[in-house]
């Protein structure tokens, strides 16, 4: 019985949905999809934490580096 509960329910956020605009829909959507990846990603993080210690990276400093091209490092292939 609680599965067609659910089931009624996410038809009826879906049918909300759709009464607002393109940009609405599209805007739930995305933030329902941004909740889902956001919980994937700290479950993805703690795992690694068990597997490799709960160590933070942390950036140790910041050097600059002198080429003889003029250009930002990324820019050359």
């Amino acid at each position: 019985m609680s599965e067609e509960a659910e089931l009624i329910k996410e038809t009826e956020e879906g049918e909300a949905n759709l009464e607002g605009g393109a940009y609405d829909v599209i805007r739930n959507r995305l933030l329902a999809l941004n909740k889902n990846l956001l919980e994937r990603v700290d479950k993805l993080n703690n795992k690694r934490k068990e597997v490799f210690g709960g160590q933070e990276s942390v950036i140790i400093g910041n050097d600059r580096i002198q080429t003889e091209n003029n250009c930002v490092a990324r820019d050359i292939f």
